[in-house]
């Protein structure tokens, strides 16, 4: 093994989404809180970009004093206008916490969005491009949609809200959809021409197990195996649609998998991004370490100078598992 000084380490700097980042670790909380001491740690620790919790339903809808605006003995016109308060309350909360992440961190901070009504996609994005947002990540509600909606139509929804927001504010936009049919070339291409910058593939909220009582479907497993059964399936995706879309592609790593980035990166994503216990600034800072140096040493092993030897490897051959290119 030859001796590596920093000047011939591996160059680990990519571009996601027109953001320099100088690594291809995004950490993002696992729960709805990260407090600042995490993210620091884990920017210490060579993360390259934070995501923070989502502005979705439950944050804007959230009452931390059950008294607090009441909607005991309102009339119906009352509670909208109480609702509209608490919201627009949650939202500046929100907006507040955005620029505090911005102002503290010297890497890009990614701002996820998600609208109950598609005129506010844009409105709100460009709040959080005001608050200091060097991203913007949508994240249509996919789940809900399938309720009552064929898998055509979710897919041209995506794209509308997608087109409502990107290209018409100034940061880079990305889009989160979950694995599986909605992760069909076709509609990444469309995101891509709806201005998209990039498209973050994220696992199912339900997966498939199977053992010997037969197929069933589960929650997304906690177990090692659970998630590395969700992660291939994200590896699967991203082999296919690595060089026929033109978004850059991220996929969501498993909390328990040291080699997951280097997988991630071999069929072609740009980056992974990582989940971490929001409260826990050890651990988070343990774990992107962890990932970070795992990926250093196949490079290293490999003689690849750069990330850009490594990625794609994987979508250009008929391999399966990065285990084979050891």
């Amino acid at each position: 093994m030859p001796f590596y000084t920093r000047a011939t380490m591996p160059d680990t700097n990519v571009t996601f989404a027109g953001l320099p980042l100088r690594s291809p670790i995004v950490i993002e909380p696992s729960g709805t809180v990260l407090s600042s001491a995490t993210a620091r740690s884990a920017v210490e620790a060579g993360a390259g970009a934070v995501c923070l919790p989502p502005l979705d339903g439950e944050r804007l809808n959230h009452r931390s004093d059950p008294d607090e605006l009441t909607e005991h003995n309102l009339d119906d016109d009352g509670r909208r206008q109480s609702l509209r308060i608490v919201r627009k309350l949650n939202t500046q909360a929100y907006l507040d916490e955005v620029d505090r992440f911005a102002s503290a961190l010297e890497v890009p901070v990614i701002a996820p969005l998600q609208c109950e009504r598609r005129g506010n996609w844009l409105a709100i994005a460009e709040q959080l491009r005001e608050a200091g947002a060097a991203a913007i990540e949508l994240r249509p509600q996919v789940e809900e949609m399938a309720r009552t909606m064929r898998s055509d139509q979710i897919e041209k929804a995506i794209v509308r809200i997608t087109a409502s927001v990107a290209g018409r504010i100034d940061v880079p936009v990305i889009v989160r959809i979950p694995v599986g049919s909605l992760g069909s070339i076709g509609l990444v291409q469309a995101l891509g021409d709806a201005d998209a910058a990039a498209v973050a593939i994220r696992p199912l909220d339900t997966m498939r197990s199977f053992d010997l009582g037969g197929p069933t479907l589960r929650p997304t497993a906690d177990d090692e195996a659970g998630q590395r059964a969700a992660f291939f399936s994200q590896l699967t995706a991203c082999r296919a649609l690595y060089r026929r879309v033109a978004p850059h592609l991220a996929l969501r790593l498993p909390e328990r998998h040291d080699a997951a980035l280097t997988e991630a990166l071999l069929a072609g994503a740009t980056l992974g991004t990582l989940p971490v216990d929001g409260e826990d600034p050890r651990a988070a800072q343990d774990a992107v370490d962890r990932i970070q140096t795992t990926t250093d040493g196949w490079l290293r092993q490999h003689r690849m100078s750069s990330l850009f030897d490594a990625r794609g490897l994987l979508s250009e051959s008929r391999l399966t598992s990065s285990l084979e290119n050891s």
